[in-house]
């Protein structure tokens, strides 16, 4: 964490303690408000430096000592207050609840005082590292010669707009929020190509070049699919290699696949037993002589088989005048030494060809030479970076500043990357930069989970009350939850190009991210003041500034995740391990109940822990003295029973558990009484709940939860979990509920459930299996709903009528069983918000498209195990994506 992100953690820590507990602090309140007074003075003055480009290193290291002592003045404070009793609200208020609270004051008191006693050495430290800048001459170097270091800015989500006129303001946030259209682009240019030489010889054409922002593949698709080509062509076939080898052979065998049912026999091979003796190669000539075809080979990265395509089918096969290969391949490289090749379509060039026409939509105050040339610039540093400097123009409209950046740019042609970081990195917030550079001890190009990291952010303090203030106007609220405040951060720093997008769900949601190599260098060099001596694939799963030190015989060690139990090991031996508030030790092995017992008695101010994926079998009943946690996950791992004490954990918000495959009935993680005492949680995922009234009568009383996913065994307490819901109809967000041995016969429950008279109307997400009743009739009023995924329910025609009316749904899966008809109809008007498709194993052998139906869907998906024929895509305006694994298009 940098400098100033730790210390507007800790104020806003410190701030609420001096609010919330005054009376536990006691004695040792002075001393807490001196030290947030010291640490207000050096706020000050931080904000002030980091204004500033080149540090010396006096000031530098004084920075870390800021760091450092935030870390430990932050512990001590927290664990003063958890020795008093402030982590138990069950105390209750007044002379009550210091009376309750009277035997836990005197049994920690000894503790207590040891605590007071850092405490007040914490408030030696903070006059000392106050005061050292001074004594040892650090100064503060001038601002004014660096454009581009961070400056001091308020905490807000965006920068306010300040263009005069709103429509215009409007017209630019909408261009910055959507990237070039380099798909069409990139497909015009290459259906010119097709249509003006039409009359030529067979042509190759290759469509190359990076395309993390832009796959040459979905050009090719596009053009493949465009209805120009429709009578331009005899024949068309598509190889999709999937970035994987494949030999000459089988390119062969999958388009006589194709060919074969669209084309006559010829007549010089009419006799079986002369096709039988002909080779792949030349039934596919044979097939295509006189034809003008054209033949797509989707993500082909073997230049030699592309080679032999185009000496066969261009030079050799005897088919019309026109016909067209075209190759494309979707990483960074190019095809090397290729022959024969007509057109070369260059995406990456294409893509900042794209980039310069957007920027003169938006370059009203810059003059129009000057942007065109500094994305010119930033092309050479990096394919992501002109997207980033796009994204700080609506931010900033100062003139002399782009001047600055271009002329510099020219000047610093080695450090040009560091210099355009800087220039977008200094208008973020605050704790938007706290959030990024946080993102340093994560392991150069890891893939982090989006959710896991967000919660993170909460857990580490970076967001907190102090900065999810909100101004008021435009009917918006005055503050955010903390969640909420992460997502936003999130979404800008994928907006501005800091993170890019790996994994995205068929909804559209970011499932997954890596930090691009360009930026994970600029904030561990620059900005990173992390002072952990771990090394990173261990680092990352502990709190920044955690300062716990591997021993050097444990570096050595060989055994997978020797390293993190070796640490988890020496727990008990350094006071270091109870402040640390993150433990992720997600798919690590070889946890025992000794390391589970460690970590509960010992890391008492732990707010996130992830056991996801590991060995562990249960958790031990000192897990109630993590008090503090907020996160659990224990997905895919062997618990199936939670202890008794796991109630007195009143500040858990997430609890994450079940497996990924449903069929693991035996794993999943039962319920038992006592939920209902959690009034805090918010996420409660994919547990088991008896029938019995009791258990599911505690669901009703969790009035914060957001996110539920239930199973029950069988359907008899349907009608009662589904009362619950309707308790939670003004905070539930996300709803999945899986019967494990669901009936194929009518029950009264199901009729009873879809009567609620206040249906959970802000949800949107919902997942059903199991449920053979249909649909819930009040399903019909959620006109929130975003995403719906049926698996196991037998749905008839009916459905659909109700799923179509839907106003938003933009993510329909219909997965095993889910569909009780072997044809899926869209009829006209329905589906009007509809982007993502996906059909699995539903048992459906047909799928159609009206004109008029799903005017918006994107992507199609469909896997069958019997034959499918899929109908009416030229009804899908927008369609871009269509994947068929046992089916086909007509």
């Amino acid at each position: 964490m940098d400098a100033q992100g730790a210390l507007n953690s800790l104020l806003g820590r410190l701030t609420a303690v001096l609010v919330n507990e005054a009376q536990l602090l006691g004695g040792v309140r002075g001393d807490v408000e001196f030290i947030k007074d010291e640490m207000e003075s050096m706020n000050g003055l931080l904000l002030h430096l980091s204004e500033a480009q080149h540090r010396d290193h006096q000031v530098q290291a004084w920075m870390k000592q800021v760091v450092s002592l935030t870390r430990d003045c932050g512990g001590n404070v927290e664990l003063y207050v958890h020795y008093g009793g402030g982590s138990r609200p069950a105390g209750g208020q007044g002379l009550l609840g210091y009376l309750l609270r009277i035997p836990r004051l005197v049994r920690t008191l000894p503790v207590r005082r040891r605590i007071a006693t850092r405490i007040r050495e914490l408030k030696t430290r903070a006059r000392e590292v106050g005061e050292r800048r001074l004594r040892y001459g650090a100064t503060v170097p001038d601002a004014q010669l660096d454009h581009y270091g961070p400056t001091c800015v308020d905490d807000r989500p965006t920068p306010q707009p300040r263009s005069p006129d709103e429509e215009e303001d409007l017209r630019k946030r909408e261009l910055l929020e959507s990237l070039p259209e380099t798909v069409e682009e990139g497909a015009k240019q290459v259906l010119e190509w097709l249509l003006e030489d039409a009359e030529r010889w067979p042509r190759a054409m290759a469509i190359e070049g990076p395309g993390r922002r832009v796959e040459p593949t979905a050009i090719a698709r596009m053009v493949y699919e465009h209805s120009s080509l429709v009578n331009l062509f005899d024949v068309r076939a598509w190889v999709d290699f999937g970035g994987l080898n494949k030999s000459f052979d089988e390119v062969c065998s999958e388009i006589l696949a194709q060919l074969v049912p669209t084309l006559a026999e010829p007549p010089e091979v009419s006799l079986s037993e002369i096709w039988d003796k002909l080779s792949l190669f030349d039934k596919v000539t044979a097939l295509l002589t006189g034809k003008r075809f054209i033949i797509v080979l989707g993500n082909a990265l073997s230049s030699g088989v592309v080679q032999t395509m185009i000496d066969g089918f261009c030079w050799q096969c005897d088919c019309n005048a026109g016909s067209a290969l075209i190759a494309t391949r979707n990483d960074d490289e190019h095809y090397p030494g290729l022959s024969g090749i007509s057109k070369i379509l260059d995406v990456s060039a294409l893509y900042l060809e794209c980039l310069d026409r957007r920027a003169f939509d938006v370059a009203c105050y810059y003059g129009r030479h000057i942007v065109p040339k500094i994305l010119k610039k930033c092309g050479y540093l990096d394919a992501l970076a002109p997207h980033m400097f796009l994204r700080h123009l609506y931010a900033s409209t100062n003139c002399s500043e782009t001047q600055m950046l271009c002329r510099d740019l020219d000047n610093h042609i080695s450090g040009g990357i560091q210099i355009m970081l800087r220039f977008c990195f200094k208008d973020l917030p605050a704790h938007y930069k706290s959030c990024l550079v946080y993102l340093s001890i994560f392991p150069e190009d890891q893939i982090i989970g989006r959710t896991c990291l967000l919660r993170r952010w909460v857990a580490e303090g970076l967001i907190n009350e102090r900065n999810t203030h909100r101004f008021k106007g435009n009917g918006r609220h005055g503050m955010t939850t903390l969640d909420d405040e992460a997502e936003l951060i999130f979404d800008s720093l994928i907006i501005r190009g800091f993170l890019y997008p790996e994994e995205t769900s068929a909804a559209g949601k970011i499932k997954t991210f890596t930090v691009p190599d360009f930026v994970h260098k600029f904030i561990v060099g620059d900005f990173s003041f992390s002072d952990t001596c771990l090394p990173p694939d261990l680092a990352y799963r502990l709190s920044i500034n955690s300062t716990i030190e591997l021993h050097e015989a444990s570096c050595n060690n060989d055994r997978p995740f020797g390293g993190i139990l070796t640490l988890l090991e020496s727990i008990t031996g350094s006071f270091q391990w109870q402040l640390l508030k993150v433990l992720d030790l997600q798919g690590c092995k070889g946890l025992k109940k000794k390391h589970m017992k460690n970590i509960c008695k010992i890391l008492l101010l732990l707010k996130f822990l992830s056991l996801r994926g590991t060995d562990v079998v249960e958790l031990p009943k000192q897990i109630e003295k993590l008090q503090r946690l907020e996160t659990l996950d224990i997905r895919q791992t062997m618990v199936q029973k939670l202890p008794t004490t796991f109630f007195m954990l009143q500040m858990l918000r997430h609890l994450l558990a079940g497996h990924k495959e449903p069929s693991d009935h035996n794993l999943q993680v039962h319920l038992p009484r006592g939920i209902q005492r959690m009034k805090k949680l918010q996420v409660l995922s994919c547990v088991e709940v008896s029938n019995n009234d009791d258990y599911l009568h505690d669901l009703g009383h969790l009035l914060q939860l957001r996110k539920l996913g239930v199973i029950l065994q069988d359907e008899k307490g349907l009608s009662l979990l589904f009362q619950q819901i309707e308790k939670l109809h003004s905070c539930l967000r996300s709803l999945s509920i899986r019967i494990n041995q669901p009936r194929v016969i009518n029950t009264p429950d199901a009729q009873a459930a879809s009567a609620l008279v206040t249906p959970p109307r802000l949800l949107q997400s919902l997942k059903i299996s199991g449920i053979t009743n249909g649909l819930p009739l009040w399903i019909a009023d959620l006109d929130q709903l975003q995403e719906i995924t049926l698996s196991n329910t037998h749905l008839g025609e009916d459905a659909t009528c109700i799923l179509g009316n839907l106003r938003i749904l933009r993510c329909l899966k219909l997965l095993q069983e889910s569909y009780a008809e072997c044809n899926l109809n869209f009829q006209a008007e329905e589906f009007q918000s509809l982007r993502s498709l996906v059909v699995v194993n539903s048992g459906i052998t047909r799928i159609s498209f009206n004109t008029g139906a799903a005017p918006n869907l994107k992507m199609v998906y469909w896997s069958s195990t019997a034959t499918g024929v899929l109908s009416g895509v030229e009804n899908l305006p927008k369609l871009n994506k269509l994947e068929l694994n046992g089916a086909t298009a007509t």
